[in-house]
């Protein structure tokens, strides 16, 4: 990596496993004929990152089935998604066999009721990242409002992969991560049924951000804007502040975790495992034995 300071690994667990659920082919079948491919995914994918970025210390966050106070404060908060019906479409199904994975591999993973796993991966980069290189794997695109000097977003999907800096987000979306808040605010999050504020698109956004600074100094500024931008910011100013709440990531959740807590264990071996190796230790594939050489693509 970029430098020499230690390197924490946050991974979105929720976010891997949907990923893996829905981009790995279901034919990969456990012994007793049932889909495992998300299972299968996931461990791939989380081996390929521990390799990639070598971490001292390594977490997987996941979000809770009971949803968070978001859920509390905007009843429509993610009612636009499907409904998960049967075990096809639900990628919950296979989350006790990730986790019986997660415990062979010694890879310490947290859910905390009433918060996302976006609040805890906010809470533990900040807890961490005086000291340490945080990256955090995602492709949930809120998770750029945390990336500063020392936290940095992995992005990995539809093949390609990201190391999201400042600067990168800035690239990509002409905003600073400090402000991406704001821009979400302002634009909407579709996955999270967030309409925004109607009529500011992206560049409108990241132009009255970069005049402006903020959401607070746009509205303080409203007489500078056109009538028609200016019109629709007060008609919605109460949905915009609330939108802004819901769409910050809390970075204060109280979580009893200790970096020793966190040490990534057996490194060596898992520098060189296979997935079909775990798959097999759990009890989902015939055991084949420990793999010096890896032999799946990354």
């Amino acid at each position: 990596m970029e430098d020499n300071k230690p390197i924490a690994l946050i991974i979105d667990g929720h976010n891997l496993l949907y990923a893996s659920f829905f981009g790995m082919p279901d034919r990969i079948k456990a012994l007793d004929g049932r889909s495992v491919h998300g299972v299968y995914g996931f461990i791939a994918n989380l081996l390929n990152m521990i390799r990639k970025f070598i971490p001292n210390i390594i977490i997987v966050c996941f979000d809770t089935e009971q949803g968070s106070f978001r859920q509390d404060e905007f009843s429509d908060y993610k009612a636009n998604r499907p409904e998960l019906k049967d075990d096809a479409t639900n990628p919950f199904t296979q989350y006790p066999d990730i986790i019986h994975g997660l415990e062979f591999l010694k890879i310490p993973f947290i859910e905390k009721e009433g918060f996302e796993a976006d609040d805890l991966m906010g809470s533990l980069a900040v807890k961490f990242s005086d000291l340490m290189k945080v990256y955090i794997a995602s492709m949930d695109r809120d998770i750029l409002q945390l990336v500063d000097d020392n936290i940095a977003v992995y992005s990995k999907g539809g093949g390609k992969e990201v190391i999201f800096n400042a600067q990168q987000v800035k690239n990509k979306y002409d905003v600073l991560p400090s402000q991406f808040v704001d821009y979400r605010t302002l634009v909407g999050d579709s996955s999270d049924n967030i309409p925004g504020v109607p009529s500011i698109g992206p560049k409108t956004a990241a132009a009255l951000l970069n005049q402006f600074g903020d959401l607070h100094n746009i509205y303080a500024n409203l007489n500078e804007l056109k009538p028609r931008i200016s019109s629709k910011l007060i008609e919605y100013k109460d949905d915009a502040l609330k939108f802004r709440n819901l769409l910050k990531i809390r970075l204060d959740v109280p979580l009893d975790i200790r970096k020793d807590d966190l040490n990534l264990k057996n490194k060596k071996k898992l520098l060189s495992m296979s997935v079909k190796y775990v798959m097999g230790k759990i009890g989902l594939f015939s055991q084949i034995p420990y793999q010096k050489e890896l032999k799946f693509k990354k």
